[in-house]
């Protein structure tokens, strides 16, 4: 009778995270040992003894052909990492983070696009970081500090990289070293000393060029049309509901996350409506970030005229954008949106909903 074979130990693992990322294209071996070879490299130069977290160093990733902001962690001496914002939107992202004073929990992972490795006690490593980083006999010192990759995608809460972010994080940390070399020169010249420009490092023939850039340039953005449910709306208008007063409608993310132990964990996402008179909350309405904040906005808006049986003669929003989304439907109902100052009913509800799903509050920036 054959042996049945062994499973192959992590040290002989073709790839890392498989069962984490399923659907998705796992850290290659190859791809993986890379990564620690170069996050222990990086750490031997101490970045952040030489940068601080505003001193943006720019990548270029020839495959997807757009810049990659790196900022590194550490000047504090509290947490020690290098932050890869992807793209011209990881970049604005980065920047409003630096203007807020504070920023709600749910806000900053409903924006982030973000790679990342951070160097952490070897406790705060799960068992498929140890894996990774024993297959690649990372040095073992007692009390010292070890990378952890990670992902953060909108609407989603860190999780474990991809063969592809992978790919893209290896360029950074290799581009950074090489940057750190640079820094110890005695001419090295300040690189950040004209406003909105940054180091370009680029990879080439010879090894890397490094030359100043401007920020990446936002691309302009228009919400998307929202597919309206015709038929819901049909069988509302047939019941010929009456005129109702006016609503507070409102979309946001939380940092109370969603999905199982092997599952990339998801935010969890809600659109309330409360009524602006007598504050009473309709059921919410809730999505996975894939979901687009128009269709979430719709469903909570005829979720509340089918409850009350009634048409909202005017829908308040807070912000232009929720104008655009929510004015097809209205149009629809014979309703009207506004862009109102503050929507004091329903802040109250978010108030309570938030501290019932155990949402850490706004996270203070300065």
């Amino acid at each position: 009778m054959a042996k049945s074979k062994k499973p192959a130990s992590a040290a002989q693992a073709k790839c890392f995270f498989a069962a984490e990322l399923t659907g998705e294209e796992p850290l290659a071996r190859a791809t993986g040992l890379k990564l620690c070879r170069l996050a222990g490299e990086l750490a031997a130069h101490q970045p952040w003894a030489r940068l601080a977290e505003t001193n943006l160093v720019l990548v270029h990733d020839a495959v997807r052909g757009e810049n990659d902001a790196c900022s590194v962690m550490g000047r504090l001496g509290e947490v020690f990492a290098v932050m890869v914002y992807l793209g011209a939107e990881g970049f604005h992202f980065f920047q409003k983070l630096q203007r807020s004073a504070s920023i709600s929990a749910g806000d900053f992972f409903a924006g982030q696009r973000s790679l990342s490795v951070e160097y952490v006690p070897r406790k705060e490593l799960t068992r498929q970081d140890r894996e990774l980083l024993d297959a690649a006999a990372y040095p073992t010192v007692r009390g010292s500090f070890y990378p952890r990759f990670r992902s953060v995608r909108p609407g989603y809460q860190p999780w474990y990289v991809t063969q592809g972010e992978g790919r893209i994080l290896v360029g950074c940390l290799d581009a950074m070293a090489a940057f750190c070399q640079v820094l110890t020169r005695p001419d090295c010249p300040d690189f950040w000393e004209r406003e909105n420009v940054y180091p370009l490092v680029e990879h080439d023939e010879s090894g890397y060029d490094l030359r100043p850039a401007e920020a990446p340039k936002a691309a302009p953005t228009t919400p998307a049309p929202v597919a309206l449910d015709e038929e819901r709306i049909r069988r509302i208008l047939e019941k010929q509901p009456g005129p109702g007063g006016a609503i507070e409608a409102d979309h946001f993310f939380t940092a109370a996350r969603v999905g199982g132990p092997h599952e990339r964990p998801a935010c969890i996402r809600l659109a309330i409506v409360v009524d602006h008179g007598n504050g009473f909350a309709f059921p919410p309405a809730t999505g996975m970030p894939e979901k687009t904040t128009g269709e979430l906005l719709a469903d909570a808006i005829l979720q509340a005229v089918e409850t009350t049986g009634a048409i909202p003669k005017e829908i308040r929003v807070r912000s232009a954008e929720h104008k655009a989304l929510a004015e097809g439907l209205a149009k629809a109902l014979g309703s009207k949106v506004t862009v109102a100052k503050s929507l004091p009913a329903l802040d109250e509800v978010k108030k309570s909903l938030l501290e019932m799903l155990g949402d850490s509050g706004p996270i203070a920036m300065r």
